[in-house]
């Protein structure tokens, strides 16, 4: 499962109204027929408009500056295994989509759950090479995720870019961590869905392998290496890994 934070799509800006982004995601509806689109769904509904959508998020910005952020978007894009997996059902996406704003809205250390956040997803199929002007190969079915920088009631300032991790003390109180979201996310497809993970899909072992930092991490080099084998760390390289 990869989860990407983003302040939107492309340029387009998160510090006024929604409407671009909201219309950009309307792309794969373009020509379809009512009963053939894809719609918005929030955390109970599983039919919202367009138009509700920018309404519900643009009028949730109370004490927010013109500078500040209004929305975030998050991309939860499952592996082409896990769609398989899946069976390629949008359903169950949509299912796993709002267990995880539970786990979002968690990790803000608030005391807070999905249901006392305004966002709204959308179900893509493809991906897209922007250069080509084409639609990418492969299984691709991910979620689009619009989250409102406010809660419902205006009360919290709500962001998954902030580098504050549960502060006890100070102007922010609580926080966010993505890399706990993230391995989050896996831990629960992989339970919702009885999904067997394999070391090397976890996140752990990608970002270790990315950054070439599976010297500094002993529990995944234990697995990896049980014969445990001396591995050199790189010369220079004596810290962990950061996020």
């Amino acid at each position: 499962m990869n989860l990407k934070f983003t302040a939107s799509e492309k340029k387009i800006g998160n510090k006024e109204s929604v409407r671009t982004l909201v219309n950009y995601l309307e792309k794969e509806n373009k020509d379809k027929s009512i009963g053939d689109r894809e719609y918005f769904f929030d955390h109970e509904n599983n039919t919202v408009f367009p138009i509700d959508v920018i309404n519900r998020i643009d009028n949730n910005k109370k004490k927010l500056g013109a500078n500040d952020a209004k929305f975030y978007m998050l991309i939860l894009s499952p592996s082409e295994k896990e769609n398989e997996f899946l069976g390629n059902d949008p359903d169950k996406l949509k299912t796993y989509t709002r267990e995880f704003m539970n786990a979002y809205a968690a990790n803000f250390n608030k005391g807070l759950q999905g249901s006392d956040l305004v966002y709204y997803a959308k179900v893509e199929w493809n991906r897209y090479d922007e250069k080509k002007k084409d639609i990418k190969d492969g299984n691709n079915l991910h979620v689009h995720i619009i989250v409102s920088r406010r809660d419902k009631n205006q009360y919290y300032k709500l962001s998954p870019m902030t580098n504050h991790q549960n502060t006890k003390s100070g102007p922010v109180k609580g926080g966010f961590c993505r890399k706990d979201l993230m391995i989050e996310s896996e831990k629960l497809f992989d339970k919702s869905f009885n999904y067997n993970r394999t070391l090397e899909e976890s996140w752990d072992y990608q970002f270790a392998k990315k950054h070439h930092k599976l010297d500094v991490k002993p529990k995944i080099v234990e697995k990896i290496n049980p014969k445990n084998k001396e591995i050199k760390p790189k010369k220079g390289n004596d810290k962990g890994p950061e996020i």
